[in-house]
């Protein structure tokens, strides 16, 4: 209820006893309590007659305890009962209390010039009485508070100064500073504080107040997400809201976007959630965070199940910022900081790595690679002589970029009543700290309102884009080169030209020389919209919104030559031999035309109802074209035509889908106490065949808000408690564009007569019957707030069952074709979700802490005979969870003669001796016994997240504010593999922590014994690699001061803020040094995550 907010108001003063022509409005009630707070009775009568109080704190003390018993007497007698010295005014469905007084005022002169009249009322013009109005004259503050009609008198001691500040506030409101100029009569109109009202939270196509949601839905604040400026919006979300997990395996600039789950994995194909941008489908990395108003995340089927077929996977829905009414406000918000990695591998200096490399070859039997006499001189003239004796770096020479990165951000915002505007302008750069990354990104936004009339609104919303982001052509050979390339081959020769590098293949000149990848996205979309709202209640929506993206991507392959010695002139290699050049573009189209018919209605002003209709449409076409040549005269010459056309190629390929969609919402209220809701949509996709293309999607949920019960009237400390529970059906239709038909391969070519012809080939077989992948989920929830809201938070436990997942289920491969799919799979997440919050203040001093923590179980359920499906080191079979890693349960490692002649023979990995790894015998069912062979590998790891957490600390004293955020993951096995873990595997480097490995001096070591091999024993996918990828991270820290607002007003600026941020600062974890534990399973072919440190600035006129 409203009056939830105003308890805390300054109120009303000099009021008139009630008249006695109104008295005949006053309600009646029926109260029997005993030992109870004023306040408490104040509540109840409250909840009884559906009536409001207010009243100045200063005038009694509501905690002051006592009884009463009135059988239907009037509301004004009780309160003469319990308040003898306090007197009402009723007005409307208000009853505001004042204090009797019997003071008289002597009479004096006055000036009129120094009396300040006024009126406060809110948006709708309704009067706010308690509402108050000060002025600071000479370090003394004078103020008055708004009578029942909202009117003040405010009497000074002299006549203001024209630039002296009126500020008007009330509880709920956002405050207003009035600048008195010559006048003395003022209507200051307050506008509603959204966050300190009942809060509204975004829904599938309308808003909702937050304590009416009967669903699951995550609500994230523009505030959130400008505490922690990212250069995309999807890394932003980390830890921010439970149930929802955000992992960044990637710091390369223009790749650096996060991969979101929402309440696990429910399929086997596509598991990203769907992102829609003011309604219309789109990528929540292609929005500026500066834009973003709010974001809400839907989890469960009861809010999402409005988005049918497209909702498996959750919602996230951005609204992004718009003109509202008033003056015209410019801002700009910018920052620049540098970045480096979290973490990197710590190698060997190439002296030990010979040295490590001598002993791993002995270890298999091979004499040293590098002689006594060469490793002295090496020591003695590494320094004087790089040409014969190199001492280089990879990671050194490689990681030499600036890591600057810069965002600025301006907009313009207002308008009046019948036109509002929002328009703004940014521009994002940032440059890897490795050599040749780089990204940069241009983006305008521009949305209008006009109200054509009472009953007609218009809106036009333009988003665009421009960028461009560039990476070295042999980037990923150049990340592998920093992780296992040694650095005893020349890279730069004493006359600055380029050695061999390693097997002729120098990654150092390749990176630098050798071309690079640029890619540039152009983006738009128009949003037309028309509102008839032509009855009271009924509000109709049109909407088109088209969306074209066009992406062009070129490749430049140039050749860098390479040369043995300073003495030699010709080259001992090119590479590459022959220069290229390769050309592709790909376009969609995308249309969404929406319409929307919404009806609300409250009865009796106790029975709400809400109906909404609506009908979608969505149409997609995509084209793609790419071309290419080999054999360019001159590298910089970056034009098609100058390739040989001997050397040439060029194809393109076209799609299309669309979507037919209906749906429909009904929610029910009585007195804000029972709750229920009902959603309901078909869609129709042409991905699949005649038969199988409508699905249909219902869902339903209630909710009972027990502390609205008269029950719970003595409950003074309880703000809210809400008992929700929900069910529904949700699809996915992420599985690819034509599932369901044939599809024929037009690039073979066939020979008949010894002459070419073209010619088209099936490799697919179709299957007809395929459907929607179906999610039926369940989910009880509960909402709590205690002690005015300042302590609050909500638990949601559920479990999501995911029907029909397609698969390709095996058939007889002499058919040639690839298998079709199949509805077959069963996957079920069972999890629970739990956020708490706190906040307060003590004069100056404000702070919240918000915490979040949750956890999923996933279980594939059925494969229908189609698994276990195995790919490397993952595996999906029944009874464990999608993905989980795979391989050999290793035991230790072998110390001693007598455990290598009792332990089961595993020489099916070839030769193994002591210091190497020993594993268990699972199984004998293949017929073996006593060894170790394939059929031994068993679920060694879940790489599902799980415990994922948040804590969010914010505090500020007068214009000082901080911000500390963590977040985490309490349990999640990884595996790493080849350079991550593997000491000198093929060849390749040797990282410090590896140095405490296995020899006969040093049995107890952590790490086997040196092997120099590509394949052995001690190479294979087993849980010796398997690492616990738990993890604490200090994400944000920002301190922020916003300079006094009297300093600011001298130069016409209206706020003022700077801050530093540090993002990624430090991490908590188990893994070997130099390894992030967000980037997840795998080698060592990646481009590590970053931290930052950022100054910003916040300047609005």
């Amino acid at each position: 209820m409203r009056h939830n907010c105003f308890l805390t108001a300054v109120l009303l003063s000099g009021f008139l006893f009630c008249a006695s022509s109104l008295m005949a409005q006053v309600p009646k009630a029926t109260i029997h309590k005993d030992d109870v707070t004023i306040k408490e009775i104040l509540r109840l009568l409250e909840k009884e007659t559906d009536y409001a109080f207010f009243w100045n704190a200063a005038d009694f003390d509501s905690s002051k305890k006592t009884s009463v018993h009135a059988e239907n007497i009037s509301v004004t007698d009780i309160i003469s009962a319990v308040l003898p010295d306090i007197d009402c005014k009723v007005d409307k469905r208000k009853i505001i209390l004042v204090k009797k007084t019997g003071e008289k005022v002597e009479s004096q002169t006055i000036p009129e010039e120094s009396i300040i009249r006024g009126v406060i009322c809110d948006e709708s013009g309704e009067p706010l009485p308690g509402a108050s109005a000060t002025i600071r004259i000479d370090g003394k503050v004078y103020g008055a508070i708004a009578d029942f009609d909202g009117s003040f008198s405010l009497t000074l001691p002299s006549i203001p100064a024209p630039d002296d500040v009126m500020e008007v506030s009330f509880i709920g409101f956002i405050t207003e500073f009035v600048e008195l100029g010559n006048q003395t009569s003022f209507k200051v109109i307050l506008r509603d504080d959204k966050e300190l009202l009942s809060e509204s939270v975004v829904v599938g196509y309308g808003i909702q107040k937050k304590v009416n949601l009967t669903g699951s839905v995550a609500a994230v604040t523009n505030e959130s997400l400008t505490k922690r400026p990212v250069m995309r919006a999807s890394a932003s979300l980390s830890g921010l809201a439970a149930g929802v997990t955000v992992t960044q395996t990637s710091g390369q600039p223009g790749s650096d976007g996060a991969t979101i789950r929402v309440r696990g994995v429910g399929t086997l194909s596509d598991s990203n959630p769907l992102v829609l941008v003011d309604g219309v489908e789109g990528s929540l990395d292609g929005v500026n965070p500066n834009d973003i108003e709010s974001i809400s995340i839907l989890k469960d089927a009861a809010s999402s199940a409005i988005y049918g077929s497209r909702a498996a996977n959750g919602v996230i829905l951005i609204t992004t910022k718009a003109g509202s009414e008033g003056k015209l406000t410019a801002t700009y918000n910018g920052y620049f900081g540098w970045q480096s990695p979290t973490a990197q591998p710590e190698f060997t200096s190439n002296y030990d790595y010979m040295l490590a490399m001598n002993q791993a070859r002995e270890n298999v039997g091979q004499s040293p690679l590098y002689g006594t006499d060469y490793l002295k001189k090496y020591l003695r003239y590494k320094a004087v002589d790089p040409d014969h004796y190199p001492d280089w770096d990879y990671q050194a020479l490689l990681t030499t970029g600036s890591g600057f990165t810069q965002n600025h951000h301006a907009s313009v915002s207002g308008g009046t009543k019948k036109l509002q505007a929002f328009a703004s302008f940014a521009y994002q750069s940032q440059a890897g700290y490795m050599e040749g990354y780089d990204t940069d990104r241009y983006s305008i936004k521009a949305r209008v309102s006009a109200n054509v009339t009472d009953f007609l609104k218009l809106g036009l919303l333009i988003d665009g884009r421009h960028s461009t982001t560039v990476t070295p052509t042999y980037g990923s050979s150049m990340l592998a080169a920093i992780n296992r390339t040694p650095g005893l081959y020349p890279l730069i020769l004493s006359d600055g030209r380029y050695g061999p590098g390693y097997n002729n293949n120098n990654y150092l000149a390749l990176c630098r020389e050798g071309g690079n990848v640029t890619s540039t996205t152009d983006y738009l979309r128009a949003t037309v919209s028309a509102t008839l709202t032509p009855l009271k209640g009924l509000v109709i929506d049109f909407k088109w919104s088209p969306t074209l993206s066009n992406t062009y991507k070129k490749t430049t392959k140039k050749s860098v030559p390479v040369y043995n010695s300073p003495e030699q002139e010709s080259p001992v290699a090119i590479l590459p031999e022959q220069s290229s050049l390769s050309q592709s573009e790909s376009r969609y189209i995308n249309n969404t035309i929406q319409a929307i018919a919404s009806y609300n209605r409250t009865f009796s002003n106790v029975h709400d109802f809400g109906v909404l209709l609506g009908y979608e449409q969505i149409s997609y076409d995509a084209q793609s074209h790419s071309l290419s040549r080999t054999g360019f005269v001159n590298d910089d010459y970056e034009v098609m035509n100058a390739g040989s056309i001997a050397l040439m190629d060029n194809s393109g390929t076209a799609s299309a889908w669309s979507l037919l969609s209906a749906f429909a919402r009904l929610n029910y209220s009585y007195k804000s106490r029972y709750l229920f809701e009902a959603n309901f949509r078909a869609d129709g996709s042409s991905r699949f065949a005649k038969g199988n293309r409508f699905g249909y999607f219902p869902s339903f949920s209630a909710a009972w808000r027990i502390s609205e019960e008269p029950f719970m009237n003595g409950a003074g400390w309880l703000d809210n408690l809400k008992i929700r529970a929900s069910w529904g059906q949700l699809g996915n239709q992420e599985i690819g564009t034509y599932p369901s038909y044939v599809t024929i391969n037009f690039n073979p070519a066939y020979v008949f007569g010894g002459v070419g012809v073209d010619g088209g080939l099936q490799t697919t077989f179709a299957n007809n019957n395929i459907s929607w992948e179906t999610s039926v989920t369940t989910n009880i929830g509960l909402d709590f707030a205690f002690l005015r809201n300042r302590l609050y938070g909500s638990f949601d436990w559920y479990v999501k069952n995911t029907h029909d997942i397609l698969l390709q289920l095996p058939i007889s491969e002499v058919t040639g074709m690839t298998a079709p799919y199949q509805n077959a799979g069963i996957v079920r997440n069972t999890g629970w979700d739990l956020e708490l919050g706190h906040k307060n203040s003590f004069g100056d001093f404000s702070y919240a802490v918000n915490f979040n923590l949750s956890d999923v179980v996933n279980e594939v359920i059925d494969l229908k005979g189609a698994g276990p499906i195995i790919d490397g080191y993952e595996i999906i079979d029944e009874g464990y969870p999608i993905n989980s890693i795979y391989g050999y349960k290793a035991d230790g490692l072998f110390c001693t003669k007598e455990e290598l002649l009792n332990h089961p023979n595993q020489s099916y990995f070839g030769e193994y001796g002591l210091g190497d790894i020993r594993y268990v015998n699972v199984t004998d069912s293949d017929g073996t016994k006593n060894e170790i062979n394939a059929s031994d590998r068993t679920i060694i790891g879940n790489q599902i997240p799980r415990f994922t957490y948040g804590l969010n600390i914010t505090a500020a004293w007068k214009g000082l504010d901080l911000t500390l955020f963590m977040q985490g993951i309490g349990k999640r096995d990884i595996i790493l593999q080849g350079d991550a873990v593997w000491a000198l595997y093929n060849a390749g480097k040797m990282q410090t922590w590896m140095q405490d490995n296995w020899t006969e001096s040093n049995k107890d070591a952590t790490y086997p014994r040196l092997i120099a091999a590509s394949e052995h024993n001690n190479f294979q996918n087993s849980s010796f690699w398997v690492y616990n990828a738990s993890f604490l991270r200090l994400k944000t820290v920002q301190l922020g001061y916003t300079f006094p607002e009297n300093w600011m007003k001298k130069i016409k600026v209206s706020n003022l803020r700077v801050y530093v941020t540090g993002d990624n600062l430090a991490t908590l974890s188990n893994l070997p040094k130099g390894w992030d534990p967000e980037m997840g399973s795998g080698n060592a072919k990646i481009y590590p995550l970053t931290k930052t440190w950022l100054f910003g600035v916040q300047l609005s006129f």
